[in-house]
């Protein structure tokens, strides 16, 4: 029999009851990762730092592999205990706060170049994009300047938030940043 990992399993589920797997995907990671004042009468009892200790062991081991890996000539002390330590904290700060953000009933997704909502061609009332500082000089002008011209490179990319947190309404988006676009000037856009 072959293994499901997690975020394969989320996906499957989601397919058949969208509601229903992100309530599993928080409920699941919740169980993981419970509040640390636990009733010691729980069978959750020690799950908190269970799971805290797996998460350090984890972090230090990923931080020693790349460490070891293909970036060690280009690290000074690769083999220092400073840099392993520096690395696992950086290592769990994200495992933690990917852990906040997958115990939300909310999805988070980054957008790029040619992604759906962006394509490949600006225009200033889209709600995905803006022009990158450097190019505002034109739109403090004319806003459309760029209108219809190719985008060339996304410098950062937007950021959108699906779902509420009660989960009432998974398909409803938010953009929190909106992505950064630099184009091509628009008499080359029509090449």
């Amino acid at each position: 029999m072959s293994t499901v990992d997690f975020t394969t399993l989320n996906v499957l589920i989601r397919e058949g009851d969208e509601r229903e797997a992100i309530a599993w995907r928080v409920q699941t990671l919740r169980q993981l990762n419970p509040p640390s004042f636990q009733d010691p009468n729980t069978e959750l009892d020690g799950m908190y730092d269970r799971t805290a200790i797996g998460r350090t062991i984890t972090a230090e081991k990923l931080a020693r592999s790349y460490l070891q890996g293909v970036i060690r000539p280009f690290i000074k002390d690769a083999e220092q205990e400073d840099a392993i330590l520096s690395l696992t904290r950086i290592v769990l700060q994200s495992a933690d706060l990917s852990l906040s953000l997958w115990t939300h009933k909310l999805c988070l997704v980054s957008k790029y170049l040619h992604d759906g909502d962006i394509g490949d061609r600006f225009a200033h009332d889209n709600e995905m994009v803006e022009a990158h500082q450097l190019q505002n000089k034109y739109l403090d002008m004319n806003p459309g300047y760029f209108d219809g011209a190719k985008i060339l490179m996304i410098t950062h990319p937007a950021l959108i938030r699906y779902g509420e947190e009660g989960a009432s309404d998974p398909g409803s988006r938010t953009v929190l940043k909106k992505a950064i676009c630099w184009m091509a000037p628009p008499s080359e856009s029509l090449r």
